[in-house]
């Protein structure tokens, strides 16, 4: 453990490291559905699939209870973040 590194941060660079593998595993050849809603879970799993490298699909479904105004910056948001992704929108009726 070298001494300006944390014990907990090489912990959970291990974790995030065998999260990845194993995306890269379970999806090998395939292009997962990845359901995006903007929340930390999303984010996160959005996160580890980017660093993946795989090729995937993110899907974000509107809602009624979001205002445009929280739509609009989530969408600025993933842009920003994810500009080469493709994300799907799917509305609701």
């Amino acid at each position: 453990m070298s001494t300006n590194q944390p014990f907990q941060d090489k912990y959970l660079d291990t974790k995030i490291d065998d999260a990845v593998e194993a995306i890269k595993h379970f999806c090998h050849g395939l292009t997962p559905y990845v359901a995006f809603s903007g929340g930390k879970d999303s984010v996160v799993l959005m996160e580890l699939v980017r660093m993946s490298g795989i090729k995937y699909d993110a899907h974000f479904s509107v809602t009624t209870v979001d205002p445009p105004e929280v739509l609009r910056s989530f969408l600025t948001s993933f842009l920003m973040l994810y500009g080469n992704a493709r994300l799907r929108i799917c509305g609701s009726s």
